[in-house]
């Protein structure tokens, strides 16, 4: 047995099978190698493409933010024009009704004025009818008077 192992240990085969050791320990430390090399090379990748995402994060971050803030500087300006227009809507309010209320007084203080107008033509035209009647009343009797006159004259005349 024992110079069956020693023959072994000679044989062809024997060398053959060192040689398959050999070649699987170098491929095995050479896989293990490129294992390694894998890891590192994915763990930069991942650290490469971790880096881009926080970037690309961060800069969408940014921008959001500098939207939402242009967006409450424009959603201000609107609401400060809003009520600028309302204060100035207040006011156009307030003036017309202003503007109305004097209106109205105008209108009552005319129709006052053509009241009053209307009482000084009714006064002026009962002066008036009553002064026509006393005028008419001088001259009648003036007529009256006329005639006595021509008559007493006539009669004057005729004695």
């Amino acid at each position: 047995n024992h110079r069956d192992l020693e023959t072994d240990r000679n044989s062809p085969y024997s060398n053959r099978k060192k040689s398959i050791n050999l070649q699987s320990d170098e491929t095995y430390q050479y896989l293990k190698n490129e294992i390694e090399n894998l890891k590192l090379l994915l763990e930069r990748q991942n650290k490469f493409y971790q880096s881009k995402f926080e970037d690309v994060s961060n800069s969408f971050e940014e921008q959001m933010n500098q939207q939402k803030e242009t967006f409450e500087e424009q959603l201000n300006h609107i609401d400060q024009q809003l009520k600028i227009e309302k204060e100035k809507g207040n006011e156009q309010k307030k003036l017309f009704e202003t503007n109305l209320h004097q209106q109205q007084i105008l209108i009552q203080n005319k129709n006052i004025e053509f009241t009053n107008l209307q009482k000084q033509y009714e006064i002026s035209k009962k002066l008036l009818t009553t002064e026509e009647k006393r005028w008419q009343e001088i001259f009648q009797n003036q007529k009256i008077k006329q005639e006595e006159t021509e008559r007493q004259v006539k009669i004057l005349f005729i004695f």
